[in-house]
């Protein structure tokens, strides 16, 4: 099919970047010359038209006289023009002025994306896509800081481009490729531009724009002089000035980036001069240092001749060189706006360079060698020596007091205890000692040699530094030195940057994880013999115990943290009587700690305060050493429970106070204790706010401000992928969060496997049916809403809608008709179901929806003439303690069915086999929390997890973007489903719509049941 349109883009002089199209179905016009100016094009698009075809508002209606290749009758068609019948032209073509509407861009835009679906069959020609390869180029260039501010006399502050290297050669091909049409405007007075000028005009004007609109709105730019927000939104001709040092800063970077042609380049060699006898013969000689002129190869940078072998036979460099005398003179010419000094060099004849004492050595290290660099002339310095400023910085070191090897775990150190601290000075990385930092105190200038190399040192920060020392001469205590380790370089209290601290001992293993704890034996009393990573994990609570901070035990779901706990306050009552620890769980697993505390540590005395005829805090604390109480209770309770001083609080299921804003939160953060406790099998759910909410509980203030936290971490981490970042949390943590996966044969080589399938089931014509209407709906509803929280309430309802109609149709429609087979879901569940009792197995059924499950309980005892028991959140305490008895015993049900808020955590439920998600609550720690109700530590039996979706449908959607979450779930995995209410119209309906269809019948035949070609997905 021939093309209707032939997009163009130009650039005009005046205007910038202009588009414009051809059509070659367009009426034929009248092409007779005009009194004045061009002729009309005849196939030109009319303005209004060309602004509906290239999508965009933001250009302005205008006119263009274009230069085009013509026959006598008219314009020829471009390249990018396709006639079905298109006769040869005859003849050589000529150039011809044509009127053509155009759209003028906003200065420095580049042409934007047509939509493809407003220009079908359309061609893009050339001028298009190399005026936007050469915005993507501007924008690319301001991305890495490749621009300059420029003080153009009568043209204010401008932001302009350095070009050098790889990007001098990327501007170069886009002058070589740029094609005739970019360039065809007819000015009046003015001739046709070259390509390489208008490649320069034009990305000049997009660096310019691109950089305005990145530091427009700053917080930088807000708080600047008045004259520099001429480089802001847009530019301030006339207004206020920069300062006259700032101009001629300006005017001398000018030469910086400025594209250097040719086979040489002055180069600029700095030595230190050997002292002669004379000066050898003073006490305390002054250096001097030798700045020489030389030629550099532009191809071979090793080859260099000095000027005063340039000066003494020019005519042995002809063969290289057509005139090196006088390349020499105009290199150092253009390097003297850049390093004025070589002026005064230049009154004589024959220029070989400068004699520098140490001040000046130190400000061409320090100022004048980055910037020749930059400007594009060559530097050479003695190997070792740096040119810039050092880098300052400060180094801890913390000496031991203990003995090389394994780390005793009951250290003689507490968290108020002095240590052995000394601080450092480090140069360029390298920890200075001593003796170097007394030279550096006794240097008369800022430029000091250290270990046999100059070093340019900025002197107002070596003396903030060295006054930092001698601040920071008392020793610190442990708890000094641990806050300090893990806190952001940002928020320490020194003039300069913390390189590095290292410590040895007890600290040292402390920051490294704990990993080297010699393992406590099991406390006296804990009728159970501890694990090697329990003992290690038990090592590693008491340790912080004794330095009073706070932690978070993470191990995966039951590699057994109520075990570890009992056990430290076994540990720590053996020979005292710390006071009372206050443990708060969900509601769940108040009778599970209670029982627990019986089972392991029974002289434990443990006080329950839950439930309507709960005492008082007070005198529950006072007969008991443990006393458990919910969440709940904690909230209606607070003033209560924050009167004791308590010895320990430790929080179970710690995820139940991951918003920090949360009244749960608020009343854990009113406790006082000692000590501070979080356990959870999932420190980050869906987003890294949660990591810093636990982590806050426990020891308030370590991770910063939440605001903080958010733009260190939580934005570079959850929306950029930044694992270097993500690596950083885990060091400044790791003292902190203790996290053991029992995947892991290091620490638990007896635990079964666990094999994950997805299982895709298919819809019945009933779903299909009512799933599209539900499409429908939400689409025409959604479609005028703008973004926000009424569209985003939307968007969840219309998901939970779906969700419901993918389990079966009586969910949506709360009719109360029967389960039949009206679900493929359902039927799929049931051949499942089927095989495993079967088998004599048990099993696990999860869903969310409540309403499902009291519809699904009653039709599989039906369908299977069994007791299936239903546990949700409205089974009382004790009722819920005794299914889950009889299920452990093996006297109970083999099927359980429950609620994933209500038994998706803290029970054990080993006795079963198998797992089934009925439905998806599609954020991966969830599910895991729920699976791991079987696969855990008792579980002997390999456990198999079936995970139900509906083909075609958004639950195969999520499933296939949920396996992309697992790659930083450990750290930060975004919101399940939060993220679809910022979807467009069109993206959300591609993820929502059905696109399988459906053959199967209402109700399939029990009795010849189909057997479909496997397809399940195994994720395991």
């Amino acid at each position: 099919m021939p093309a209707r349109l032939a997009l163009h883009a130009l650039w005009s002089p005046g205007r910038g970047v202009c588009l414009w199209a051809e059509d070659p179905e367009l009426p034929v016009r009248s092409t007779s010359r005009a009194r004045r100016g061009a002729r009309p094009h005849p196939f030109a698009v009319p303005a209004e038209r060309l602004a509906r075809v290239w999508g965009t508002a933001t250009a302005t209606p205008g006119v263009a006289v274009l230069a085009l290749p013509s026959d006598p009758d008219g314009p020829r068609d471009s390249d990018a023009l396709d006639r079905e019948e298109d006769a040869p032209a005859a003849g050589d073509p000529v150039l011809a002025d044509w009127t053509v509407p155009v759209l003028e861009l906003p200065p420095g835009a580049g042409p934007p994306a047509p939509p493809d679906d407003a220009v079908a069959g359309a061609l893009v020609s050339t001028s298009v896509l190399l005026l936007r390869a050469l915005d993507a180029l501007a924008a690319d260039l301001v991305t890495r800081g490749r621009v300059l501010p420029s003080a153009d006399d009568g043209e204010g502050l401008t932001w302009r481009p350095v070009l050098q290297g790889p990007d001098l050669v990327a501007a170069d091909t886009l002058a070589a490729a740029l094609p005739p049409v970019c360039r065809c405007e007819r000015v009046p007075g003015e001739e046709t531009p070259s390509a390489a000028a208008v490649v320069e005009a034009a990305l000049a004007a997009a660096v310019d724009a691109h950089a305005r609109a990145r530091v427009t709105g700053s917080p930088e730019l807000a708080a600047a002089p008045d004259w520099a927000h001429a480089l802001g939104a847009e530019p301030v001709l006339g207004g206020p000035t920069p300062p006259d040092d700032l101009a001629a800063g300006l005017r001398r970077w000018a030469v910086v980036g400025a594209p250097h042609a040719g086979p040489a380049r002055a180069c600029f060699r700095l030595d230190e001069v050997v002292a002669d006898e004379f000066h050898h013969a003073l006490d305390d000689p002054e250096p001097v240092f030798r700045l020489t002129f030389a030629l550099q190869s532009a191809q071979d940078p090793s080859l260099t001749v000095d000027a005063a072998t340039v000066w003494r036979d020019p005519t042995a460099l002809r063969r290289w060189l057509d005139d090196p005398a006088e390349l020499l003179l105009g290199e150092l010419g253009r390097a003297a706006r850049v390093y004025p000094e070589i002026g005064e060099a230049l009154r004589v004849p024959r220029p070989g360079g400068l004699d520098l004492d140490l001040a000046g050595a130190h400000h061409f290290l320090a100022q004048v060698a980055p910037d020749l660099d930059r400007a594009g002339f060559g530097v050479l310095l003695p190997s070792g020596w740096r040119a810039g400023p050092a880098r300052l910085g400060l180094v801890g070191a913390g000496q031991s007091a203990q003995p090389d090897g394994v780390v005793a775990t009951r250290p003689r150190i507490g968290k108020d205890d002095l240590v052995d601290f000394t601080w450092r000075l480090a140069v360029d990385g390298e920890t200075l000692s001593a003796a170097e930092m007394d030279a550096l105190v006794r240097a008369k200038a800022p430029l000091v040699r250290l270990r046999g190399r100059w070093v340019a040192v900025d002197p107002d920060r070596l003396r903030d530094g060295l006054a930092f020392l001698e601040e920071r001469r008392d020793a610190p205590t442990a708890g000094d030195v641990l806050h300090l380790a893990v806190t952001h370089p940002d928020d320490v209290p020194a003039p300069l940057p913390v390189e590095s601290l290292s410590l040895d001992g007890p600290l040292g293993e402390l920051l490294g994880g704990g990993g080297r704890l010699e393992p406590l034996d099991t406390p006296p009393g804990v009728h159970a013999t501890l694990r090697p990573y329990q003992a290690r994990g038990l090592s590693w609570l008491a340790f912080l115990a004794r330095l009073r901070l706070g932690g978070v035990l993470a191990d995966d779901m039951g590699l057994g943290k109520t075990l570890q706990v009992l056990a430290l306050e076994a540990h720590e009552r053996a020979d005292d009587d710390p006071g009372p620890t206050l443990l708060v769980c969900p509601t769940s697993v108040v009778s599970t700690w209670r029982r627990e505390a019986e089972r392991f540590v029974p002289h434990l005395r443990v006080a329950v305060h839950h439930g309507a005829g709960r005492s008082d805090p007070g005198a529950a604390a006072a007969g008991a050493d443990l006393v458990v109480t919910s969440y709940g209770t904690l909230v209606r309770d607070t003033d209560a429970l924050a009167g004791p001083a308590w010895h320990r609080v430790v929080l179970d299921e710690a995820q139940m106070v991951k918003n920090n804003r949360s009244r749960g939160a608020k009343a854990v953060r009113r406790l006082d204790a000692e000590h501070r406790l979080a356990l959870t099998g999932t420190p980050v759910e869906n987003r890294l706010a949660e990591l810093w909410s636990i982590m806050d509980a426990v020891n308030p203030g370590l991770l910063g401000t939440v605001t903080a936290f958010r733009e260190r971490y939580a934005v570079p981490v959850e929306r950029h992928g930044r694992t270097d970042v993500a690596e950083d949390l885990r060091r400044r943590t790791r003292p902190f969060l203790l996290r053991r996966l029992k995947t892991d044969p290091t620490v638990v080589d007896d635990l079964p496997d666990k094999i994950e399938t997805v299982e895709r089931c298919t819809l019945t014509s009933e779903q299909a049916s009512l799933y599209r209407v539900v499409v429908d709906q939400v689409l025409e509803k959604i479609d005028d809403v703008k973004p926000g929280i009424e569209r985003r309430g939307r968007v969840i309802a219309a998901m939970t809608k779906l969700k419901q109609v993918c389990d079966h149709p009586a969910l949506l429609l709360h009719d109360g008709s029967p389960i039949g087979r009206r679900s493929g879901k359902i039927a799929r569940l049931e051949e499942i179901l089927a095989e495993v009792l079967a088998a004599g197995d048990r099993a696990l059924l999860f869903t969310q929806f409540a309403a499902f499950g009291d519809m699904l309980a009653p039709h599989l005892a039906a369908r299977f003439d069994t007791e299936v028991a239903w546990l949700h959140g409205g089974v009382s305490r004790t009722a819920r303690d005794a299914m889950v008895e009889r299920f452990q015993s093996g006297d109970g049900p083999s099927l359980f069915l429950l609620s994933l808020r209500a038994g998706g955590t803290g029970i054990t439920l080993t006795a079963a086999q198998h797992v089934v998600h009925v439905d998806r609550w599609w954020n991966p720690a969830v599910e895991d929390q729920a699976t791991d109700r079987a696969f855990r530590i008792g579980q002997k039996r390999t456990v198999g997890v079936r995970k139900l979706v509906c083909a075609g449908t958004l639950e195969e959607r999520i499933d296939d973007l949920i396996a992309g979450k697992r790659e930083l779930a450990d750290l930060a995995v975004r919101d399940g489903e939060d993220w679809l209410s910022e979807l467009s119209a069109d993206e959300l309906a591609r993820v929502l719509t059905l696109d399988a269809p459906i053959d199967e019948p209402d109700e399939p035949e029990p009795e010849d049941p189909e057997d479909p070609e496997d397809d399940s997905e195994g994720t395991g």
